[in-house]
């Protein structure tokens, strides 16, 4: 029996036209007939070379697809052990390379069958193709963002750490313009067409997102599928274009006046397109205005479909959320077209941020070194929280500050514990705190001491005071009323490298010690134990920013009682858990009053005296999670409710009078009572406020004694009697419908707590003139 050889490809390769130029690194690739990779060895470099393929078996008397072009980048990913484990499922980082990614390199392929003979082949590569081959180096940089509305109304952009970041390079729009069949190329004619008839604005891409296209144009060009764009129609699906193209629309003066958004130098750009008539005139008019495409394509659906990605690297975000890696092009083509997705590891399994679509957010011919925002809006993205810089007052060195409640620094909580909170209603003016209360210290970073007389703990403590505004009794943040707070911290396994590190949590308290539940400032290193490496993150990951968390629904006396002024208090304590009194030999309390002029530092000022209280800082918080009543009672005339039915009887002149109930038990909510006739909108005289579009925090409050002439009781029912001719409109009979809704102004130093709103079931009347 003959033994079956392995089969040795030669490929001779001549590069021409070279003169003196820059030769490129070449690589030989062979392919079976079906695109599998088989081997691949670097070409000497020069003007002509050959190499030798060794080739498995089975393929003699077969077909091989050779392939020329650049070689791989020997790049690794920029990404831990452990990310790339995940990213790849467990798989080798190095893939083989594939026809389609040498293709998107300007890969040039010949084909030659094995003979059991000499098997060699000669290929000349001339400079349109080999000079693609010559690679240039690009800088990739950008940022992965998660911006939050901070309680004064501004926003905080956070960066998102340990995130990977996948950059993708997208085909060229001139491929994809090569690859549309006639159909979907008239299809293309067309709809661009009608999209610039309706002066339908070029959307704007970076940033934001543009919107879909108007209703109205969606419907002029066709149905476009709602899928996703992995589900749009593939191009043998039926399409509402016919196969036989219509002829080209007449450019008539209404585009070349008013719907060219560019004016006139724009309009003789695109007319070739539109009198275009035949399939190859119009791909190469749409060939040579090609990037005037890019911001049509994306409003229509049915052409996601033709965009392909080529995954091209990995690099994982820093603390700050950015990233910046190398990538490599063809240096003879234009920039790359890159598109970006960002996944995240959490709860040990991947989880994406970040993938808003290829058609609206691909960065094409993206411009090196510039930097690339990408903006999540994902809650469970994981963001680092740098501390913002602190500049204590001159000649402080040693310090603490109590700095929040949640997001409202103390210098806006005004002395009546109350604060104003500003959000896309407004700004709601003197609201009170209430659910879960998270409290925010700084300090300086000597901080904690092992050593008797400096600050190793510290201990809130809290004193309701009474209706006279004089202090009750001094309880401590405790369970049930404290919940316990924590600092999370890396954990690798130094044995198996591989595996994604772990998050435990070290609690700092409260704890007891010497009868009292104090809490420990964050130790300068995590408990540490053999073969691993434990370290705290380089910010506040886990949104571990909280010194203190009181649970302020679960106060002393109920929710009713609860509610009113407070006093807290922050008293610091040495290692042995002795109380430590503030001044230049210990340490000092200083407190917020502003931001600087780069809107980050914190500034300053030492506590004044009468904010120390038995060598703790004091201030005031109103604490008030009482819950909104909204009830909507029968319209009536002349005592005569509408009732089950809904009807009422008028004669001229007659009033027809409204009622509703809109309460807080202390007058912290805003409320809206709007009455609708028909479809003919809001009647002005029924509703309170007159203007049912005000905002919510400038609607009115609860407790005002008189809101478009409804008068307020003491119960806080309003009523007002409206005109029966004012309530019809001029109707002989009209029917209504009534609605309330009442707002609690809470917070919890974060949000409005809507979760104590209130809202009443809409009640429905009508009125006609009583029979004679």
């Amino acid at each position: 029996m003959v033994k079956e050889t392995s089969p040795t490809l030669v490929v001779h390769v001549r590069l021409e036209e070279v003169y003196k130029e820059e030769l490129p690194e070449v690589m030989v690739y062979a392919f079976d007939p079906s695109g599998q990779f088989l081997a691949a060895k670097p070409l000497p470099k020069g003007e002509e070379g050959h190499v030798e393929l060794e080739l498995p078996a089975d393929l003699a008397g077969k077909a091989v697809r050779v392939v020329l072009g650049p070689p791989q980048t020997e790049e690794k990913e920029e990404m831990p052990p452990w990310m790339t484990r995940l990213m790849r499922r467990g798989e080798a980082q190095k893939e083989p390379p594939s026809l389609a990614s040498l293709s998107l390199r300007g890969g040039y392929e010949k084909r030659v069958r094995l003979s059991p003979r000499e098997n060699s082949i000669h290929i000349r590569v001339f400079p349109p193709y080999w000079k693609k081959w010559l690679l240039c180096r690009c800088v990739v940089r950008g940022r992965l963002v998660k911006r939050v509305p901070l309680p004064d109304g501004t926003t905080k952009e956070l960066g998102v750490c340990h995130a990977c970041v996948q950059i993708y390079e997208v085909d060229k729009l001139p491929k994809i313009i090569l690859r549309l069949p006639e159909r979907d190329l008239f299809r293309l004619r067309d709809d661009l067409w009608r999209i610039l008839e309706k002066r339908f604005p070029v959307p704007v891409v970076f940033p934001p997102p543009p919107p879909p296209p108007p209703e109205e144009i969606r419907q002029t060009v066709g149905p476009m599928p709602h899928a996703a764009p992995k589900e749009a129609p593939s191009p043998g699906s039926p399409v509402a274009t016919p196969v036989i193209p219509l002829p080209p629309p007449e450019v008539g003066p209404s585009l070349k006046a008013e719907a060219m958004p560019a004016g006139a130098h724009f309009q003789a750009q695109l007319e070739p397109i539109f009198r275009a008539f035949s399939a190859s005139q119009l791909r190469n008019a749409l060939l040579a205005q090609v990037e005037l495409l890019a911001p049509y394509l994306c409003a229509l659906e049915w052409m996601w479909y033709w965009f392909h990605t080529d995954l091209i690297k990995c690099v994982c975000t820093d603390e700050q959320g950015r990233f910046e890696t190398t990538i490599w092009y063809p240096c003879a083509g234009d920039k790359p077209d890159l598109y970006f997705k960002a996944v995240q590891c959490i709860g040990g399994t991947l989880h994406t941020l970040y993938d808003p679509g290829v058609a609206c957010h691909t960065h094409w011919n993206y411009v090196c070194g510039t930097e690339v925002v990408l903006e999540t809006d994902d809650p469970a993205a994981i963001t680092c929280v740098a501390p913002d810089p602190v500049q204590p007052p001159p000649g402080v060195s040693l310090w603490v500050m109590p700095y929040a409640v949640g997001g409202v620094r103390l210098d806006a909580i005004k002395g009546s514990g109350l604060t104003d909170l500003s959000d896309g209603n407004g700004t709601w003016v003197d609201v009170p705190f209430g659910g879960t209360l998270g409290f925010r210290l700084g300090y300086s970073a000597g901080i904690p001491y092992g050593v008797a007389g400096k600050p190793a703990y510290y201990r809130w403590l809290y004193n309701k005071l009474d209706g006279a505004g004089n202090e009750t009794e001094w309880l401590e943040f405790a369970p049930p009323v404290a919940e316990t707070v924590v600092r999370h911290y890396l954990d690798y396994d130094l044995a198996h490298p591989e595996l994604p590190p772990t998050f435990p949590a070290y609690p700092l308290g409260p704890q007891e010690k010497n009868g009292m539940h104090l809490y420990e400032f964050r130790p300068h290193q995590p408990p540490q134990v053999p073969g691993h490496q434990r370290e705290w993150p380089t910010d506040d990951w886990f949104a571990d920013i909280y010194s203190g968390i009181l649970y302020s629904t679960n106060l002393p006396g109920g929710v009713a009682n609860a509610a009113g002024k407070y006093k807290i208090k922050l008293e610091l304590y040495d290692k042995n858990g002795n109380r430590i009194t503030p001044g230049p030999g210990t340490f000092e309390f200083v407190v917020p009053t502003g931001l600087a002029s780069d809107g980050v530092t914190i500034l300053t000022r030492k506590a004044y005296a009468g904010e120390i209280q038995d060598d703790g800082f004091v201030f005031y918080l109103h604490v008030d999670n009482n819950k909104c009543e909204a009830e909507i009672y029968d319209a009536a005339v002349n005592g005569s409710v509408a009732g089950a039915c809904g009807f009422i009887e008028y004669s001229p002149g007659d009033d027809v009078r409204l009622s509703f109930k809109a309460k807080h038990p202390n007058g912290f909510a805003r409320f809206k009572f709007t009455v609708v006739r028909g479809s003919a909108g809001y009647v002005a005289a029924a509703c309170a406020p007159a203007n049912p579009a005000v905002a919510w925090a400038n609607a009115p409050r609860v407790t005002d004694t008189s809101v478009n002439g409804f008068a307020r009781d003491a119960s806080s029912v309003f009523t007002k009697d409206v005109d029966e001719a004012a309530m019809r409109g001029g109707c002989a009979k009209a029917a209504f419908g009534t609605n309330l809704f009442v707002a609690a102004t809470a917070t919890n130093g974060w949000v409005r707590l809507s979760g104590l709103d209130a809202s009443a079931l809409p009640k429905a009347f009508a009125v006609e003139p009583k029979e004679k």
